[in-house]
């Protein structure tokens, strides 16, 4: 889903600069589509009072024929900029204003600065948004007026988003907990409850009277839009454990590596809370940014400790900071130091202005005449307007998000670790190569919950020798590994199929289930466009092995020592979420990272849900 603008504020210089919507709504692009009871259609203003009026039908359509019951859901969120959906009906419907170019936002009060040490503001009690302070008169920051300056990054409406209690002593944006509610909790509030009659600011953390939708057996299409229609849903099965927030954005890379002076260092699994600080501080929410990383400081002023202008020892992650507010030059007329930059490519010519594909492309400018010192590092310092890199600001609020929802959350950084594969490796085959380490842990985060496909047909145990019941089934997984591993191929993986990881070849056993015929088949069909799952020819793919843990089938296989997968019948597979009391069940860890599986039942069709389990 794109971000959405709620009401287009004019860029700053409309001439040069970006384009596309200086607001953007990462977070609530998704909670309007997913969560939101009763999605507005408009906004309308009245007496300077903003609401949000009537109810987006096509939504509710869309998303009743979106979303099942009982499938995982995974928002993955990629984005270079930090979150900044303003709340339109805060400060008693007079939020919207912060959207509008021809607002002048008053200061916050000198409590609203931050303190010597970035622990948190210098006097929050006495912050206090200059026009609304009794002391207003006095206060030596609101004597210096409104913000409206073009280059001030409290005037301009791009980045008016940032730290804006510091700023305005105010926050009319919505709290992140909302958004953790919307995936976690299950219910949530309409609009009502968020704004109920007299509220000034949002109420929506308690006011929770609706089932969310994400929990809800059926939604409604949008042919009725009463309020009961939408609020009072019947209670699906869909658990919190099945839903998942995945951001990829503005963190450097080197705070995810195992080994972030190593620059082939893998991601880590998991992030440790000296991890977390390091990306977002001691308590953001409080603006105590303790222990933060310089990348992740959000400002629009060199900060210390980094190299401001090209410097003959660039920093690793970001390059190098610049001035970001002078220069008649620049794109923006004040932008924000980088959390991370990386190589293009092929770099972009910005001089073609009459090209809107390059005009709206570049961080650079289109004519000469900045100084070393304002120069973007995006830009190459010997030909200013020719662009040699990308980059990512700091995404707080994603982050910030990513992080409360512990493991059901991933974060990876919009900076690749390798913008070319490495010596001998493709695209396909590096696993630290683009957004690889991304989709790959991505992946392995996801299999938590798909190691186990409830089925809706009972399988029947093949018997054993001496007539009683083997515990196997006529079924087959089939592992499709990445493209030349071990040189298979996939009607001849070979050595591919490492015993080790539960993966075999075809049997030259006649009574095997895995014949080579089998696997002939399994690609022909498998490498055709549009087939489900599609693979390539040069991806080997072997059997991953079936265990039994008991005849019965009534026990659970996630913790196997062996790798493979296993049926489960009764409470065990009820146990497990399953509608019906079947399922196919996954060894933790199977199937490898980075894999695609597919399952195939010979006896009968099964109906399975989330069967390319170990897949991309």
């Amino acid at each position: 889903m794109r971000a959405r603008c709620p009401a287009r504020a004019p860029h700053p210089s409309p001439a040069r600069g970006n384009y596309g919507c200086g607001i953007e709504s990462q977070l609530e692009s998704w909670y309007r589509f997913l969560v939101q009871p009763d999605p507005y259609q408009s906004m309308t203003v009245t007496n300077g009072h903003a609401q949000w009026v009537g109810v987006d039908s096509t939504i509710l359509a869309q998303r009743a024929n979106f979303l099942r019951p009982d499938s995982l859901v995974a928002i993955i969120d990629m984005t270079d900029e930090n979150d900044s959906e303003i709340d339109v009906r805060a400060l008693n419907g007079q939020g919207y204003a912060f959207m509008a170019q021809t607002f002048d936002p008053p200061r916050g009060t000198t409590g609203c600065a931050e303190n010597s040490s970035n622990s948190g503001l210098d006097e929050s009690m006495s912050c206090n948004s200059c026009a609304f302070a009794s002391n207003a008169s006095s206060d030596p920051s609101c004597q210096m007026g409104a913000y409206s300056a073009g280059n001030d990054w409290g005037f301009n409406e791009n980045l008016r988003h940032v730290h804006m209690e510091q700023k305005y002593g105010v926050l009319p944006q919505f709290p992140v907990q909302r958004y953790v509610l919307g995936l976690t909790s299950t219910t949530v509030p309409d609009r009502n409850g968020e704004y109920p009659s007299g509220a000034q600011s949002y109420q929506g953390l308690t006011n929770r009277d609706c089932v969310n939708p994400l929990f809800a057996a059926s939604l409604p299409d949008g042919s009725s839009t009463d309020p009961t229609t939408l609020c009072k849903l019947p209670a699906g099965t869909r658990t919190p454990d099945l839903i998942y927030y995945a951001h990829i954005g503005g963190v450097p890379h080197q705070l995810l590596q195992e080994d972030p002076t190593n620059p082939d260092s893998p991601q880590k699994e998991t992030l440790a809370a000296a991890d977390w600080t390091a990306i977002l501080g001691n308590d953001p929410l409080n603006y105590d940014y303790t222990g933060i990383d310089v990348h992740m400081i959000e400002s629009y002023q060199p900060r210390i400790g980094l190299p401001l202008g090209p410097s003959a020892t660039p920093d690793p992650a970001s390059g190098y900071d610049w001035i970001t507010d002078q220069g008649a030059q620049h794109v923006l007329e004040v932008d924000r130091e980088y959390a991370c930059t990386f190589p293009l490519t092929t770099p972009r010519d910005c001089t073609d202005t009459s090209d809107p594909s390059v005009y709206y492309a570049c961080d650079c400018p289109s004519t000469t005449g900045l100084t070393p010192q304002q120069l973007p590092p995006l830009c190459d310092p010997t030909t200013q307007t020719q662009q040699i890199a990308a980059k990512a600001y700091p995404t707080e609020r994603e982050l910030l998000l990513a992080k409360l929802m512990g493991q059901q959350g991933f974060i990876s950084s919009l900076c690749p670790i390798h913008v070319q594969p490495a010596t001998g490796q493709t695209q396909t085959t590096d696993p630290l190569f683009g957004y690889n380490p991304a989709v790959n842990g991505i992946v392995d985060r996801l299999k938590v919950s798909l190691s186990s496909a409830c089925s809706t047909q009972k399988l029947v145990p093949t018997p054993s020798a001496d007539g009683g019941v083997s515990g196997y089934v006529s079924c087959l997984v089939l592992v499709a590994l990445p493209a030349g591993t071990s040189g298979g191929t996939c009607t001849n993986p070979g050595a591919a199929c490492d015993p080790k990881l539960g993966l075999y070849p075809p049997s030259s056993d006649p009574n095997a289930l895995f014949q080579q015929s089998l696997l002939d088949t399994f690609c022909q069909d498998h490498t055709q466009q549009g087939a489900d799952p599609q693979i390539t020819a040069d991806q080997p793919v072997c059997e991953l092995q079936q265990v039994v843990l008991d005849p019965s089938d009534t026990q659970d296989c996630s913790g196997y020592m062996n790798p493979g997968w296993c049926y489960v019948q009764g409470a065990a597979a009820t146990k497990l979420g399953c509608a019906e009391p079947n399922t196919i069940e996954f060894v933790t860890g199977s199937p490898p990272s980075g894999t695609v599986a597919a399952l195939q039942c010979l006896e009968q069709a099964v109906s399975v849900t989330g069967s390319d389990a170990g897949g991309d």
